[in-house]
């Protein structure tokens, strides 16, 4: 196994006396080919199906497994002390009749001397055999004999009949697949009854119950001479650029921001609801914070009260020439009126446009749960 393959640290190890291989193939049904057979073979999970040959290895994506699962099928060959494990990594140790084969108690010892604090779990192929009731190598006496000896042994046993058990390896359940989509499918429905009451949520939490009591300290913080930076080698500054610099580190800054702590604990607690996690719910809402940062620039730099101030280019030495400029009509370059706009572009911004990007996402997260569904 070439050193790139042993880098990839492996969730899952199938080895044995190559019935894994047969495991795989039930795994991949149709797809499987009989060159993967007595070869190492890499199973990692993505949405469309590859196959690749890699430094002596196959390696194949699939659907079948579970997001950020990586199966490593090795070989009767393969060199134990170089297996691409680590501590959290589960080994199986698969088996067909006749059982307690002396290779496979070599194998066992020599996993257990290697890698002394992983789990190890025994799964006997309980194939369908023709025999006397006389023989004396009888096949269910034999199996129910081996589940005795690896349980007493490895502590973890697992039997398995057909296609329809690869999933109790997979993920100990016997349905995975199935129970995936079912939380998709009431994932998917939550979020159909989202979208039909997400305005009325973000009204009664975010604009009732916390704008609404915020927006008068928050503006009159914003529209003041604090918002002001004073550059002398650039005298010529911009009020409502000014505004704006200042409105989007007070909403967004993640730290300290108090809109972005509001609005990221209500994106939250929405996602939470769901019972399948497909996404980084923490990363999201991030990307979202991210969003909503860049829409308010744009929004302040485009908007119609934006046109309207930002061409004013005016001198501000001191808070004496600002409160003139803000607060007299008939002043060269007067900017009356732009603490009561600007106020408003923000209450806008807050109460519509917020919500529109959320809506959006929504949907985008509500694709993504369909696309599941109809893997």
């Amino acid at each position: 196994m070439d050193d790139n393959i042993r880098q990839i640290i492996a969730t899952k190890i199938l080895l044995g006396d190559n019935s894994q291989y047969l495991f795989l193939k039930w795994l991949l049904g149709n797809k499987f080919n009989n060159k993967f057979n007595n070869q190492p073979v890499l199973l990692k999970y993505g949405n469309q199906y590859n196959i690749s040959y890699e430094n002596e290895c196959w390696v194949i994506i699939t659907n079948k497994l579970l997001p950020n699962e990586i199966v490593f099928v090795a070989d009767e060959s393969c060199d134990i002390s170089a297996l691409p494990a680590a501590s959290e990594t589960k080994f199986f140790i698969f088996e067909e009749f006749p059982f307690q084969k002396e290779s496979i108690n070599t194998l066992i010892y020599k996993l257990k001397s290697v890698y002394v604090d992983n789990c190890f779990i025994a799964v006997i192929l309980n194939e369908k055999f023709e025999y006397a009731s006389t023989d004396i190598d009888n096949p269910q006496k034999a199996l129910q004999t081996a589940e005795i000896h690896y349980r007493q042994y490895l502590g973890n046993v697992i039997v398995i009949s057909n296609e329809d058990d690869i999933y109790s390896i997979l993920g100990y359940i016997s349905t995975y697949q199935n129970i995936i989509k079912n939380k998709a499918a009431f994932s998917l429905m939550y979020y159909k009854f989202l979208a039909n009451n997400l305005e009325k949520f973000y009204k009664m939490e975010i604009i009732v119950g916390f704008w609404e009591a915020y927006s008068y300290k928050f503006n009159v913080d914003i529209c003041s001479f604090n918002s002001i930076d004073i550059d002398k080698k650039k005298p010529y500054i911009s009020i409502w650029d000014m505004y704006a610099k200042a409105a989007e580190r007070k909403l967004f800054d993640i730290k300290n921001g108090i809109f972005s702590k509001k609005i990221t604990e209500f994106y939250k607690d929405k996602l939470s609801k769901i019972n399948i996690i497909i996404w980084n719910i923490d990363k999201d809402a991030d990307i979202l914070l991210s969003v909503l940062k860049q829409e308010f620039i744009l929004a302040a730099n485009n908007s119609n009260y934006g046109k309207k101030y930002r061409g004013k280019r005016v001198i501000v030495t001191n808070k004496y020439e600002y409160n003139i400029l803000i607060g007299k009509k008939d002043c060269s370059n007067s900017c009356y009126g732009i603490n009561a706009d600007f106020s408003n572009f923000v209450d806008d911004f807050i109460n519509k446009k917020c919500l529109e990007i959320l809506i959006k996402r929504m949907k985008i997260q509500y694709q993504r749960l369909e696309d599941i569904l109809n893997e």
